[in-house]
């Protein structure tokens, strides 16, 4: 222990907390007198799934837990207000803590980076002209379609703050003259989806949208 103190120039008796603790979890293990990494360890360590999942849960989730009993009462977010006075989350993350912005789209990015390169044949199967991202986000979704397919057009629904973030990545990625960004708030049902698009006046819409880890296409609007 005192050469992992000295090393990491951290007091002896936190160090003895942190490694004890990791015996207790199955973290570490001890042979001949040295602290060894077991695979457990190497995982939170290592691991990028672990290290996105427990940064998420850790920046994200962790404060507003104590609130979930009220939560649960009220069908209320109650543990939102650690970081805002929002109705739900997607009002307030285009203005979450910088390090809180960074573990939530670590996490939405990780498994959207493996997913969308993989349903792009599925998506134009039947050939789509023009799209609805319901839900875009910050366009990854958006920028995988217009990079896959040279003629399609998409416009992206998301809350403003959203929007903001992709307007600056479709910038980037020069797909402007092929998506545009709707603004509304997807939770309100007064709100209607646009029916075209400055690209296609006259092409029916395709909507597709993302939920609950599944992406489901609907047939033109109109």
């Amino acid at each position: 222990m005192e050469e992992v103190a000295g090393n990491l120039n951290l007091p002896l008796y936190g160090v003895k907390v942190l490694l004890e603790a990791g015996l207790s979890l199955e973290l570490v293990w001890v042979e001949n007198n040295k602290f060894r990494l077991t695979k457990t360890g190497w995982f939170i360590l290592c691991d990028e799934l672990t290290r996105v999942n427990m940064d998420f849960t850790n920046n994200v989730n962790y404060l507003g837990m104590f609130s979930l009993i009220e939560s649960i009462k009220t069908g209320r977010p109650a543990g939102l207000k650690v970081f805002g006075n929002w109705p739900t989350v997607y009002e307030g993350l285009s203005q979450l803590p910088p390090h809180v912005q960074k573990s939530w789209f670590e996490f939405d990015h990780f498994y959207s980076d493996y997913a969308f390169p993989e349903i792009m044949p599925v998506v134009f199967r039947n050939n789509p002209k023009l799209i609805l991202d319901v839900g875009g986000n910050t366009g990854k979704f958006a920028l995988q379609c217009a990079a896959f397919n040279k003629d399609v057009k998409i416009i992206i629904l998301d809350l403003p703050g959203q929007l903001a973030k992709a307007a600056l990545n479709i910038s980037s990625a020069g797909y402007e003259e092929r998506i545009d960004l709707h603004s509304i708030n997807l939770l309100d049902h007064s709100k209607t989806f646009p029916q075209k698009s400055r690209h296609y006046l006259d092409e029916p819409v395709s909507r597709l949208f993302f939920t609950g880890g599944y992406f489901r296409a609907f047939k033109p609007l109109g």
